[in-house]
Order: structure tokens, then sequence, then C-alpha cells
């Protein structure tokens, strides 16, 4: 997976800059693409919403898995795969109202992390939606999914890299 900057796309960049990408580096000032294209047969790239330089990305959200936060995030990969996204019904909780401890435990992640490897980090959920769609890892199988989740492709919300099963 390559994971790109998003400060040259994020809407908090435009806070401070009318266009962001005059002082942050975008996808062609770091070869994203022919990185991605060099380093195997399969790839995903992801970034923020508003990331105009994905190529036909899906979306995915913190809903579709059943959890209480939005959290969307697009996805350029290298096989087929399909959005993921449910609609927010204003429950949800707002990363920007919570602090490190409590977005880490929200996601997921330790949190010994730092505030930035926490803001940026991705869900579990996304990660093992994303890899039980890529085609290299065919063998690769979600143990303990719901029905319809595993449908989808995915795990119950619970189901990270070391819970797969290889046959």
């Amino acid at each position: 997976m390559v994971v790109s900057p998003c400060q040259a796309y994020s809407k908090l960049s435009h806070i401070h800059h009318s266009d962001p990408t005059e002082n942050h580096p975008t996808f062609s000032d770091l070869n994203v693409h022919k990185l991605a294209n060099t380093l195997g047969k399969e790839y995903v790239i992801e970034n923020v919403v508003g990331c105009s330089d994905l190529n036909d990305p899906i979306k995915i959200n913190g809903k579709a898995f059943n959890r209480n936060f939005v959290f969307e995030r697009l996805f350029e990969t290298s096989f087929e795969i399909n959005s993921w996204v449910e609609q927010p019904d204003g429950s949800e909780k707002k990363f920007c109202n919570m602090g490190n401890k409590e977005m880490a435990k929200v996601k997921g992640v330790p949190q010994t992390w730092s505030k930035s490897a926490i803001r940026s980090a991705l869900p579990r959920e996304y990660i093992g939606y994303l890899i039980s769609h890529c085609p290299t890892l065919e063998d690769v199988t979600l143990t303990r999914a719901k029905r319809g989740y595993r449908l989808c492709g995915a795990g119950d919300g619970q189901t990270w890299i070391s819970e797969f099963q290889t046959s």
C-alpha cells in the first residue's frame, strides 16, 4: 500500500493556503504512481476525500463497517473493488473533537503512537476490506465474518491480518 501525504489535498490546508499544492508535495512531485507501478503486481494508494490525483478511486467510510465514525478515505487500486459507504445519521463521533488517546481507541491503534500517526492511521476494517479483494491474495479467507460482511469481502469489524488464514 502506498500512503501519500495528504496536505496538498486536505480541506484543512485550504485554511492556510489558497493553493495547498504550491506548499505541499503532490502525487506528481513524489512520483506516487510511478512508485506504485514499480513496487509489484498489485497496489493500493490511499488519500483524503478531495484528492484529485487518484485514478478512479473508491471510497470507504466507518459506517459501512458498523463503526460509530465516518472517516471517509479514497483508494486507488490496481484491482477491481467497489466503494463501500453508508450514509451517516449524525450520531457519529467526530475525530476533530477527540483527543489523541480517544481517537486511537476508536480507530483501534496503539495510544502510544504519535499524534500524526494516530490521525493518519487507517482502521483495521479498511485494510481487511482492501486486501480481501486483492487477486494476488486469493488464498486469503476471512474468519469469524458475518455473512453480509463476508459477501462484501471483508471481516466482521474485528478481523485483522493476524486473524486471516491462508489455505
